[in-house]
C-alpha cells in the first residue's frame, strides 16, 4: 500500500478492547487456568508432539543427559478466538511416558501432568523480554513480521526441585498485560 505521499505503508491489525491482564506468570497457575478464571474462552492448537534426543542446551535446562528423549511440545494458544501465544515446551520424556501420543488439543498441560503422572508445578523462574515477532511466530499469530512482542522463558520445578518443563512463549505486545504484586522479602 501506497499513502497519498507515495510512500509505501504497512496497514497493522487493530485489535478492539482491552490488552488482556494476566498475573499468571508469577505464580503455578499457568496460563490456561489463569485465562480460564479470568472468564476467557482458551484454545490450543498442537503444532508439534513428539519425542527427540535432546541437544546440549535443553539437556542443561531440564536436567536430563546429553541425547537423552525429551517431549517437544509446541502450540498456539487463541483466546476469545484470537491467537494471543504461541508455546515451545520441553519436557523429559522419562517423567511423562505416552505423553506424546495423547491429544493435547484444547488441553491444559498442567492438568494433565497432574492428573496423569501427579506431578504439579511448585517452583520455577521466568524471565520476561522484549522482541520482534520472526515469521514464523508472526504467520501463527495472524501478525505483521517485526510487530512487537513479548518473549516468556521459563523453568518450572517440582515440589521436590526436579525440573520438568522448559517454555519460551511468544506473546502478541499489543494483546497482553502483565501485572505484578509486590511483597516485602
Amino acid at each position: 500500500d501506497r499513502d497519498v505521499t507515495g510512500v509505501q505503508t504497512c496497514a497493522l491489525p487493530i485489535l478492539t478492547g482491552r490488552k488482556l491482564n494476566t498475573s499468571f506468570v508469577q505464580h503455578s497457575l499457568g496460563f490456561y487456568d489463569s485465562m480460564l478464571r479470568a472468564g476467557h474462552a482458551v484454545r490450543s492448537e498442537v503444532i508439534a508432539l513428539h519425542t527427540e534426543p535432546s541437544g546440549v542446551r535443553l539437556a542443561g535446562l531440564v536436567e536430563v543427559a546429553v541425547g537423552e528423549d525429551i517431549i517437544r511440545f509446541d502450540r498456539v494458544r487463541s483466546v476469545d478466538g484470537r491467537p494471543v501465544q504461541v508455546v515451545r515446551t520441553v519436557l523429559p520424556a522419562r517423567l511423562f511416558p505416552g505423553l506424546a501420543d495423547l491429544d493435547m488439543t484444547d488441553r491444559s498441560l498442567y492438568h494433565v501432568l497432574a492428573e496423569t503422572y501427579n506431578t504439579r508445578p511448585a517452583t520455577g523462574h521466568r524471565a520476561i523480554d522484549a522482541t520482534a515477532l520472526g515469521a514464523e511466530d508472526a504467520r501463527l499469530l495472524g501478525a505483521p513480521e517485526g510487530h512487537p512482542a513479548l518473549r516468556i522463558e521459563s523453568v518450572t520445578r517440582t515440589a521436590e526441585n526436579v525440573p520438568f518443563e522448559y517454555y519460551v512463549a511468544i506473546y502478541r505486545g499489543d494483546t497482553f498485560k502483565f501485572e505484578f504484586e509486590i511483597t516485602t522479602p
